[in-house]
């Protein structure tokens, strides 16, 4: 998989945020981009966790890192646009 290094305001992204874990994230919409702090700003629409659908605060933003920089748990697979399908993710 390939990962831009940015993605444009506006975009739907998904962001994986543990290391190693593939059904645990967040999907939503850019806000912004914020390359002086290195984070995304992302309204969050969905939050997937062990592979259920959890429910969402609405106007939930939550900021994950740009796409090589490691999360608050480590290096992750960073964040993905929302239409990108990893196999095995799901289960």
């Amino acid at each position: 998989m390939t990962l831009a290094l940015n993605y444009a305001v506006g975009a739907r992204v998904r962001s994986y945020d543990f290391p190693g874990i593939d059904n645990c994230y967040i999907e939503g919409v850019v806000l912004d981009v914020n390359r002086a702090a290195g984070v995304y700003r992302v309204l969050v629409d969905t939050v997937v966790w062990e592979g259920r659908a959890l429910p969402v605060r609405e106007g939930r933003v939550v900021s994950p890192p740009l796409n090589g920089r490691p999360g608050m748990w480590g290096p992750t697979k960073g964040v993905v646009l929302a239409d990108v399908q990893i196999v095995g993710a799901l289960e």
